[in-house]
């Protein structure tokens, strides 16, 4: 997670820099690391989220000095507990703590998907939001309705991401509430709306419904990732780009076996990551991780190595011009950097003309008179 200058790594690992372990939780402040709050020693976290100072975290810990459970927030001093937290509760009434699938930040709201029924004293399936002292539901329930899944079950996010207001989650449903919305649907804060005729996925047919993995924005198209099975001619197009009125493939370069499991968007670059091997048109050989440029995908260097093969990303995020992967790998770019790493974005070629036009200067005032300007 990313929040400014901070970079936080969540799971369990036993170095940092110069920090040994084990450690579940680390902040990287853009010169050393460093352990937020101790961290959550004795467990592991799986979702990691940011903002405002702020960093939430999920998994499997417990923190009894602070009575926080699997889900928790640490504010740069101390850690606290999200009110009563997310349950689940089975078919036998047996109530277990949610397990958290997704988090992300959207000014001082905490959005939390996953398999939960229950989010503090509030209804919530599948979906929650934090405001920062009390749990809410996120508008109506979704659901895969009976005409695609018999019985009709709760509908859940694989994946989301936020742009200013707005919160766009991508997953497997087809209704939300009375909204028709096809595997993904845009929140504004008040409403939830489709995102064009979203993806017509054929959950029955030979029990291989693709995959939903991920979703990123870049300015106002939204870009998924999967695999896209039954979805007309993209059984092998991996990532699908939403332009405002139409959904459109992202060039061709992929192949039937590459699998794409992260999006991540500067201001001007749309990156993937996940295990790929592509050749775009200019002949250029890229692996585990690729930038779109608006025309084609393009190496990011030298790549990732892990030993004497590619590396795997694990978790990507970006912003600002930069882009960070954590996963195995050894080298980046031919450097050593265990299993983290920093690309820094190209910059835009800017033309310099090879001759400046002439401009006037005007020269101090000589007794009798003030000088003419004349160009130099």
């Amino acid at each position: 997670a990313v929040d400014g200058e901070n970079v936080y790594a969540g799971g369990y690992f036993y170095s940092a820099g110069n920090l040994r372990g084990p450690l579940s939780l680390v902040k990287w402040d853009g010169e050393k690391w460093s352990v937020p709050g101790g961290g959550v020693n004795g467990g592991y976290i799986e979702q990691l989220a940011a903002g405002g100072g702020k960093v939430f975290v999920a998994g499997d810990f417990v923190l009894p000095q602070a009575g926080v459970t699997n889900l928790g927030m640490w504010d740069g001093t101390n850690w606290s507990p999200l009110g009563l937290g997310l349950q689940r509760i089975d078919s036998t009434g047996a109530v277990t703590h949610g397990l958290v699938r997704s988090m992300t930040v959207s000014a001082n709201k905490l959005f939390v998907a996953g398999y939960i029924n229950r989010a503090g004293g509030a209804n919530a399936t599948n979906l929650a939001m934090w405001d920062g002292a009390n749990w809410h539901a996120v508008g109506d329930v979704m659901r895969l309705s009976e005409e695609i899944y018999r019985p009709a079950v709760p509908g859940f996010i694989e994946s989301m991401t936020v742009s200013g207001a707005d919160l766009y989650i991508f997953g497997w449903f087809n209704q939300i509430g009375s909204v028709n919305a096809t595997n993904i649907a845009k929140w504004d804060g008040n409403a939830w709306f489709p995102v064009g005729a979203g993806f017509n996925l054929n959950i029955d047919q030979d029990n291989d419904a693709g995959d939903l993995t991920a979703i990123s924005l870049l300015g106002t198209n939204v870009y998924v990732a999967g695999r896209f099975n039954m979805v007309r001619d993209w059984e092998s197009k991996k990532v699908l780009g939403f332009d405002g009125g139409n959904w459109s493939t992202l060039g061709s370069p992929f192949r039937e076996e590459d699998r794409v499991f992260f999006l991540a968007s500067t201001e001007r670059s749309l990156y993937a990551a996940g295990f790929i091997s592509i050749t775009n048109s200019a002949g250029n050989i890229a692996n585990g991780i690729v930038r779109w440029d608006g025309s084609d995908w393009w190496p990011l260097g030298d790549g990732l190595r892990y030993l004497s093969t590619h590396g795997h990303i694990r978790a990507m995020l970006a912003g600002k011009g930069k882009v960070y992967v954590g996963g195995y790998f050894t080298e980046a770019g031919g450097l050593s950097s265990p299993l983290f790493a920093l690309w820094h974005e190209p910059q835009p070629v800017v033309s310099i003309p090879r001759s400046l036009p002439p401009r006037p200067v005007r020269l101090p005032p000589v007794p009798g008179g003030v000088s003419p300007p004349i160009a130099r």
